[in-house]
C-alpha cells in the first residue's frame, strides 16, 4: 500500500514539474532559431520554473527592443553616411 501511495505521489509530481518545463521548451525553441515574433505561452508561477519562465519572457522583450534600436540606429548611420559622402 505504501509503495502504491509513493508511486502515485511520484507520478503526480512528475506531471506537475514536467508540464511547465515542456511548455517552456516549446516557447524557447523558436527563439533559439531567431524567431522573436512568437509569444510566450508558458505561465509565470510562484516557483522556480515560473521564475525561469518570467526571465525568458523578459529576455524576449529585451531582445525585441534591442532589434528595434539596432534597426533605428542602422537607418540613422546609413542616412548620415549617404549625406556625408555626396
Amino acid at each position: 500500500m505504501t509503495s502504491l501511495i509513493g508511486l502515485i505521489c511520484a507520478t503526480v509530481l512528475t506531471i506537475v514539474i514536467r508540464k511547465p518545463i515542456l511548455h517552456l521548451i516549446e516557447d524557447v525553441k523558436p527563439l533559439s532559431e531567431g524567431d522573436l515574433s512568437k509569444e510566450m505561452k508558458a505561465e509565470e508561477t510562484n516557483d522556480e520554473i515560473g521564475t525561469l519562465v518570467g526571465s525568458f519572457g523578459r529576455m524576449l522583450e529585451n531582445l525585441r527592443n534591442l532589434v528595434v534600436q539596432v534597426n533605428a540606429t542602422s537607418g540613422s548611420v546609413g542616412s548620415c553616411a549617404g549625406a556625408c559622402c555626396f
